[in-house]
């Protein structure tokens, strides 16, 4: 588990880094298989052609303890040029206690660092308030109020985490969790708190971007009881035993749930459809005849298809 040090913790001074970060993040590396690390190295960046989608919208790879409210921002690069829709943020985040605490989400300028490296400046528009919240063992992709569009432009999408709420304080707050994607790319996501010393390129912390976009606000309201058809992923990740598979399903119409490995081969099937919609783990022991390596979970049903990476260790 990656776990964020104190903010009392001594500061390295030319990047403004916490020392212990980097010591946990190396020990975490070094679970993962050397295939693994590769994987995640080459991996592309994810990142809709959709206009006025933008940011780092996964999947997820990982997630660990990383929150220390109050006043705790992360901040996404977003391209809107050629966007003038209204829009909406999201956040992924993983809970395993259920609890709420108060955020907030803006729009800051982009900042030209040098080349394309860009870092968050002031704060463009107006600040929506909103609660975060999620139910014990669960993925959950968050959903800001719709937002205005600050015009096209560049900007950084920011959620600031202004207190702990209902969740245990910490530090780090065990829940929620950060969950971060396959591959990080510099100059995209940058974390701030009081005492950080400014504006810090989570590329240096974490192995991966947050998982954080904007996309076109919703149209109507949506039924928030209505399941929706989610794959959560595998812990736990990386896996050296048995692991459970968190997902959810939007109706009872067949499904599938498969494990393939990097060559494609598939490992593991079953159908899950049975299980009617809402929220389900399934339980997977076979790892133990499985090399190490990066696999990956799939998920299937009514046409739409998931998925997830997952890491075997020996």
């Amino acid at each position: 588990m990656l776990l964020r040090p104190r903010r009392a913790a001594r500061q390295v001074e030319s990047c403004g880094w916490e020392e212990g970060s980097r010591v946990r993040l190396l020990a975490q590396i070094m679970l993962l298989p050397v295939a693994v690390v590769l994987a995640m190295a080459v991996a592309p960046s994810r990142v809709s052609a959709t206009t006025c989608v933008s940011g780092q919208t996964g999947p997820p790879f990982q997630e660990a303890s990383f929150f220390t409210p109050p006043n705790d921002e992360y901040c996404t690069f977003v391209d809107l040029t050629g966007c003038s829709q209204a829009l909406r943020a999201r956040w992924s985040l993983y809970w395993p206690d259920a609890c709420a605490l108060p955020a907030q989400v803006y729009f800051r300028a982009a900042v030209l660092v040098s080349g394309t490296c860009y870092k968050p400046g002031a704060i463009v528009g107006s600040i929506t308030s909103m609660t975060l919240s999620g139910p014990a063992s669960t993925a959950v992709t968050h959903q800001s109020p719709n937002l205005v569009n600050p015009g096209a432009g560049l900007y950084f999408i920011c959620f600031n985490l202004t207190g702990t709420g209902t969740c245990p304080a910490g530090p780090p707050m065990l829940s929620p969790k950060i969950r971060w994607d396959a591959t990080c790319d510099a100059c995209k996501s940058y974390n701030s708190y009081p005492g950080s010393g400014g504006e810090i390129d989570l590329c240096g912390v974490l192995p991966g971007n947050p998982v954080m976009w904007v996309e076109p606000a919703s149209v109507g309201v949506e039924d928030p009881s209505a399941a929706h058809l989610a794959l959560a992923g595998a812990r736990p990740n990386p896996a050296l035993g048995a692991m459970n598979v968190w997902f959810t399903l939007a109706s009872d119409e067949p499904a599938t749930l498969e494990l393939f490995d990097a060559a494609g081969r598939r490992v593991f099937r079953r159908a899950v459809g049975t299980l009617g919609p809402g929220d389900h783990v399934v339980t997977f022991d076979g790892t133990a005849a499985m090399h190490a390596g990066l696999y990956f979970l799939r998920l299937e049903q009514a046409g739409v298809v998931l998925h997830e990476r997952v890491a075997i260790t020996r």
